[in-house]
């Protein structure tokens, strides 16, 4: 994987467990560095929204998977390696090119869910870290971390999606997942990672992400 040149486009992830509110924190923090008080007279910021698994070959074979598999641990191997392709045309085809030209890029997942989820399938965990170690490292990663009761409830609540993916159909699962998460600084001392209470108002999240992006991109 080819290193980024000095820049001023930052590469931020938000991450974390399904119904995390990964999406909606994406969206919002796309509004407010385009609206971002110390640019609104100069307008040089831009910026570039986008999410894994992409729209590739790779990405569309994963989410195939997810919505027809029924067991939560089958065929971990094979979507950790699906997962690491998609990644590598991400970084190579989109989010690098546009860092070099000064944009900042807004990533929804990123090697984090491959660790914390396919490891949770079966996957060794040192393998999936090495896979990964010449990716790029974002210049911050977000990881927003309800408790298991949230986001339980959280998928209770929610009506219009036309199916469960593979992942949250176990609640064994989804608390192994997590726990993944909660061991990912850990796992990658060398990484930025700033854990978020997620059980919190979409609001609440919001002002502590604000206030990290802040510090990232205008130091």
């Amino acid at each position: 994987m080819p290193k980024v040149p000095a820049r001023v486009g930052k590469f931020i992830v938000i991450d974390g467990p399904d119904y995390c509110g990964k999406g909606t924190q994406t969206r919002r923090l796309v509004s407010y560095l385009l609206d971002h008080p110390l640019d609104r007279a100069a307008k040089g910021i831009s910026v570039l929204a986008t999410r894994e698994p992409t729209g590739s070959q790779y990405g569309r074979r994963i989410r195939e998977l997810f919505a027809t598999l029924n067991d939560p641990k089958s065929r971990g191997e094979e979507i950790a390696q699906l997962f690491l392709q998609d990644r590598r045309l991400h970084l190579e085809k989109m989010v690098i090119p546009n860092l070099e030209q000064n944009v900042h890029v807004i990533c929804d997942r990123y090697m984090y869910s491959t660790i914390a989820y396919q490891q949770a399938q079966g996957v060794d965990l040192h393998y999936l870290i090495d896979q990964q170690k010449t990716f790029l490292v974002p210049d911050v990663a977000i990881i927003i971390l309800p408790s298991v009761a949230e986001i339980v409830k959280r998928k209770a609540a929610e009506r219009n999606r036309p199916y469960d993916e593979v992942f949250e159909k176990s609640h064994a699962f989804i608390e192994q997942v997590r726990e993944n998460y909660t061991k990912m600084k850990e796992w990658l001392p060398q990484h930025n990672i700033i854990m978020i209470d997620g059980d919190r108002t979409p609001e609440a999240i919001f002002e502590d992400i604000k206030k990290l992006v802040d510090k990232v991109v205008f130091g």
